[in-house]
């Protein structure tokens, strides 16, 4: 016990004489208790397994998709308004259509017309026309279409995407 209180005094005293700046003299009085050491027991935790489902599409993005028909077909549609496009953080998500859309195909998302409909695009600003598809659902209403960034970059909409276009079914 006295051999403890007197280790104890020591190296408090050498830790005091260590320090490099001392303004004052501490007397240090080092009191020692005697308490049991307590048992820790070390306890590996379980392995958390994650399964995360990845999306599979059901086919490859090709330019060529297969030849399908609307089951609406819609005749002597026009409306004008401003169009918008899909960002490329949306390439290879799923449409409202079941499809996976592509950054690189001619598609579009509408309100109202029904899928698989093939409507002309034409950008009033500067006359230029393209034909998309449309493959999805478009629930903001302040847009009339959304293109997909190859229309749009045919339409030459990709610096100013809200310009006034032109939508016509044939």
């Amino acid at each position: 016990m006295k051999k403890d209180i007197i280790s104890l005094a020591l190296i408090a005293v050498s830790m005091t004489a260590c320090s490099s700046v001392e303004t004052k003299k501490i007397e240090t009085v080092a009191v020692a208790t005697v308490t049991p050491k307590p048992v820790v027991k070390i306890v590996k935790a379980p392995k958390i397994v994650k399964v995360v489902k990845k999306y599979k599409p059901t086919h490859t993005l090709t330019r060529k998709s297969p030849i399908r028909k609307p089951k609406k077909v819609v005749r002597n549609y026009m409306a004008r308004g401003s169009a918008s496009k899909y960002r490329l953080g949306n390439h290879g998500t799923k449409t409202a259509s079941g499809d996976v859309y592509d950054l690189y195909g001619m598609t579009a998302a509408h309100a109202s017309l029904p899928f698989l409909t093939k409507v002309r695009v034409k950008n009033l600003a500067n006359g230029r026309s393209v034909v998309v598809t449309i493959t999805d659902r478009l629930y903001d209403n302040s847009k009339l279409i959304k293109l997909s960034y190859w229309a749009a970059r045919n339409l030459k909409l990709i610096k100013n995407p809200a310009r006034t276009v032109l939508v016509k079914t044939f």
